[in-house]
């Protein structure tokens, strides 16, 4: 699925289809690391986020995926080993940083979807004792944004007028 894409454009513009540029030494592993973070829905002052940790998920193959039930439950996982009494309730956003680049994927945070491993060069860096050249693994950032309710409480609805 294709994010939407809006521009603003004055002048003389010329658009045209993105064509990647051709990969020439395919990356064979990829590692792919997750940092998550947790807003309470309701303003709850009880509940303090853990500072956005960083873990290493696991090494796919160019091609392999995630899907975002399968990301949902690690978020899950993360948030009930500090906040037990916490669970999910909506994803805010989902964002794929590829090789520490600029360019990102947004991914749908209204529906479900595959993360998928995409195809590109591979990454070198330099051995500090041979100061050789050699392949090191590429690396995917999924940074994901949840939000949380404690278990049993209703969210916040600010259109809500049954108190008053």
């Amino acid at each position: 699925t294709q994010p939407v894409q809006e521009f603003l454009l004055s002048g003389h513009v010329r658009v045209r289809p993105y064509q990647p540029k051709a990969v020439h030494n395919s990356a064979e592993r990829v590692n792919v690391n997750y940092e998550v973070s947790f807003v309470s829905e309701t303003g709850d002052l009880d509940f303090t986020p853990s500072l956005r940790d960083r873990y290493h998920l696991t090494t796919l193959a160019v091609g392999d995926s995630l899907s975002s039930q399968e990301l949902a439950a690690i978020a899950q996982f993360i948030l009930s080993k500090e906040h037990p009494d916490y669970i999910i309730t909506k994803r805010d956003s989902s964002i794929v940083t590829h090789d520490n680049d600029i360019f990102r994927t947004i991914l749908p945070m209204d529906q479900e979807f595959t993360y998928h491993v995409k195809n590109r060069e591979q990454a070198y860096g330099i051995n500090k004792k041979s100061g050789q050249k050699e392949k090191i693994n590429n690396t995917d950032l999924i940074s994901e944004k949840y939000y949380v309710l404690k278990k049993g409480e209703e969210p916040y609805d600010p259109f809500d007028r049954s108190h008053l």
